[in-house]
């Protein structure tokens, strides 16, 4: 019987109801980020790739995308619609974006051969994306799935005491329901919160 010595860093826990892969820490996401920007094979773009999906993408959701979606004004613009053929819940919404974000978006708009405002900002399948975002989390030793990076902006969002109804919005979720159950809480700021502001 062989026994593996591959080390990995475990995720937050799953929500084991919903069965749903596990979110990544603040300190795994930088080192995904890290690892994937050393990797020169198309760092650029797969970079770009996880910064939209930590911003609460689907996978397939960037591939989608066209330049003239997301510049406006010649810069990357803090926001974008996916129109409603292209999410899963066949209703349009509107990505944030956050700075970080933003910056990686526009080094791969940058790089990209063509400029084209038609020409699509990450021309790859969902199953060649999802198999790129497990193998690049592979090489950074975290346990996980393409769906932790959309998870770990729920989570990340919930535990600064972003409220429900914005998360679920911002997800496109159909109902909040649907939130609760995909949101894994860290328990050790809901004890903080209650310290801090319950006075009695």
């Amino acid at each position: 019987m062989t026994t593996s010595t591959t080390t990995r860093r475990p995720g937050r826990p799953a929500n084991k109801s919903g069965g749903q892969a596990p979110a990544l820490t603040a300190e795994q996401v930088k080192v995904l980020l890290r690892v994937t920007a050393a990797d020169k094979t198309n760092a650029a773009r797969n970079v770009a790739l996880l910064s939209l999906l930590l911003c609460g993408c689907r996978v397939s959701e960037p591939l989608t995308l066209t330049r003239g979606q997301v510049i406006t004004g010649g810069k990357v613009a803090e926001s974008f619609v996916l129109g409603a053929a292209n999410t899963k819940s066949k209703k349009a919404r509107r990505v944030y974006l956050s700075p970080s974000a933003r910056k990686n978006l526009g080094a791969w708009l940058e790089e990209m051969p063509s400029h084209d405002d038609n020409e699509l900002i990450f021309p790859l399948t969902a199953n060649y994306a999802t198999t790129l975002v497990a193998s690049l989390m592979k090489q950074a030793g975290i346990k996980g799935s393409s769906h932790s990076l959309r998870r770990s902006c729920a989570t990340t969002l919930a535990d600064s005491g972003v409220g429900v109804h914005v998360i679920s919005e911002l997800l496109g979720h159909s109902s909040v329901a649907v939130t609760s159950v995909y949101l894994a809480r860290n328990t050790a700021n809901v004890q903080r919160a209650v310290a801090n502001n319950l006075p009695w």
